[in-house]
């Protein structure tokens, strides 16, 4: 199942990309198949890319903020083991982070 995953998820980054309903979950599955301070994924840098220039009009639901919250902890944790450079730290906006925080704390 991760190899059809993998290839799907690659699929689409070099293809048509992704639509932006799907980001959240698409980067959210991958980060929560890895291995703790390691990453087996070569698309989970491409698809971090991806979700830092993902903008649409709905707001974000209770979801994708909770999801976001978790990527957010994984980014850092790859960061802190030297998995990924410091510029993955600002994928997320400040103000995304502070509302998946305040979702994560109720």
């Amino acid at each position: 199942m991760q190899y059809a995953t993998h290839i799907a998820t690659k699929n689409q980054l070099l293809g048509d990309g992704i639509s932006p309903e799907m980001i959240v979950d698409l980067a959210w599955s991958l980060v929560v198949m890895q291995k703790q301070h390691k990453i087996n994924n070569p698309l989970i840098p491409k698809v971090l890319d991806v979700l830092s220039r993902f903008e649409r009009e709905a707001p974000l639901t209770t979801c994708e903020l909770l999801k976001l919250y978790q990527i957010n902890i994984y980014i850092k944790d790859m960061v802190a083991n030297y998995q990924l450079a410091d510029c993955f730290l600002r994928v997320i906006p400040e103000n995304v982070i502070a509302l998946a925080e305040a979702e994560f704390e109720k």
